[in-house]
């Protein structure tokens, strides 16, 4: 549970935009008080948030954590996976139009690379993800339910008691162990793998990254990369998360 509450808190306040605001409303409280500090943090605050938003931030921010190269049939081949391991992304739970919660775009975007990679290999789907509201699905059970309703395939196993990247690995394992599966492919957006790779190959697997969703640096740059844009302040989002995840995950594992 203190790996999630921590969780919960980077997301909150340690993270864009949470932390900037953080920031903006000491400097509002500091006004009349210490005004030099109040300007400072007024002007530091302001400064994150528009460089942050900024494309070629984003993406300068983004490159160390897109190690892994897009697969191709011959490193699949050499690899000789077992399973293919697919990562939650996230829930949407008011999704009215599918009867109650459902999978967020970021899961949905690993589903739809993890069929392709089943398709191509025909080995089966492992889908892990919990769900830390206990009167509603886990996360792969929505996977599991989008992949047989909306693909036509259904997962070998369903992992659903995990909160955490190093959850995912630690009970994956559990359930791969009896059907002597040592050799996944590991299906996660690029900016993700490497915390999640770390994790799974400590719980004695042989882990083949499968990224997807990468975001790719403008070649050549463009005036357009010196914009702001909310789509980078994500992105930019995301890279501090994972930096953050991981040196905790350095620490805890």
């Amino acid at each position: 549970m203190f790996e999630v509450g921590l969780t919960r808190l980077f997301n909150s306040t340690l993270l864009p935009p949470g932390s900037i605001v953080v920031v903006l409303a000491l400097s509002a409280g500091l006004f009349y008080r210490r005004p030099k500090l109040a300007r400072g943090l007024l002007l530091f605050g302001t400064c994150s948030l528009l460089l942050l938003s900024l494309p070629v931030v984003s993406h300068l921010l983004m490159r160390p954590l897109q190690p892994y190269p897009v697969l191709d049939k011959a490193m699949i081949d050499q690899f000789q996976p077992q399973a293919i391991v697919i990562l939650a992304g996230g829930r949407q739970d008011y999704a009215p139009e599918f009867g109650g919660s459902s999978v967020n775009p970021y899961t949905l975007h690993r589903l739809l690379y993890g069929v392709a990679l089943h398709r191509q290999t025909g080995l089966p789907i492992l889908v892990t993800g919990g769900n830390e509201k206990p009167n509603l699905p886990a996360e792969a059970r929505l996977m599991e339910k989008a992949l047989v309703g909306q693909f036509g395939v259904t997962p070998q196993w369903v992992e659903d008691k995990s909160r955490t990247t190093g959850e995912n690995a630690i009970f994956s394992q559990a359930l791969l162990e009896p059907d002597h599966i040592q050799r996944v492919m590991l299906v996660s957006h690029a900016w993700h793998l490497p915390r999640a790779v770390g994790v799974f190959e400590q719980q004695q697997l042989q882990v083949l990254p499968a990224p997807m969703a990468f975001e790719m640096d403008s070649n050549p740059l463009k005036l357009t990369d010196f914009l702001p844009k909310a789509a980078s302040l994500v992105i930019s989002y995301h890279a501090l998360h994972e930096f953050i995840g991981l040196a905790w995950y350095r620490l805890r594992y």
